[in-house]
């Protein structure tokens, strides 16, 4: 289970001869993971919950999508699927002390895989009124994320839930984009 985020959110700003830039700032997450201290990985501390982290997104895009907001989708899938391999890098939480469960669900294909999925997404989304609301994710977009979560730990969980993250997490990117706050 992913832990609660505390986060001082989203900022956008311009930038000179650049296309506008996102920073989502989470300043904790709770319960604290590391409750005795810093970890020793064998090469160095590892960082604690407790620490900033910082992520800076464009829209990588030719046109201004709002896709530089697309971590409120991973955000949502941390916060109602309970799994997010990207939100654990982020946050530093990757589970290193259980090898297996390092490589297989916190490593880069799990963090490839949710990046992929955010991605097509954002690109049925507007063929589906945005996912506005879970009854515009239908089953072919449930079927799709299951079939890119195949072997991962989010691969069980069941069809709803997958409805309520997905319309959570674009609604969350359609309110950031529409009230940006510029920096």
């Amino acid at each position: 289970m992913l832990p609660a985020i505390d986060s001082r959110g989203f900022e956008e700003r311009d930038v000179p001869d650049g296309p506008p830039v996102a920073t989502q700032t989470i300043v904790e997450a709770r319960p604290y993971a590391f409750a005795n201290g810093p970890v020793k990985n064998g090469r160095s501390p590892r960082l604690s919950a407790r620490r900033t982290a910082r992520a800076r997104n464009h829209d990588n895009s030719r046109r201004a999508d709002g896709y530089r907001y697309h971590d409120a989708i991973h955000l949502a899938f941390a916060a109602v699927l309970g799994w997010s391999p990207t939100v654990r890098a982020l946050l530093r939480l990757k589970r290193k002390s259980k090898t297996n469960t390092d490589r297989d669900q916190d490593g880069a294909r799990a963090i490839f895989t949710e990046e992929g999925l955010a991605a097509i997404l954002s690109r049925l989304a507007p063929r589906r009124m945005g996912f506005l609301g879970e009854n515009t994710v239908d089953g072919e977009v449930i079927a799709m994320a299951k079939a890119a979560v195949h072997d991962l730990e989010a691969q069980s969980l069941p069809g709803w839930l997958w409805r309520k993250a997905i319309s959570q997490g674009f609604n969350a990117m359609r309110e950031l984009e529409r009230n940006k706050v510029a920096t």
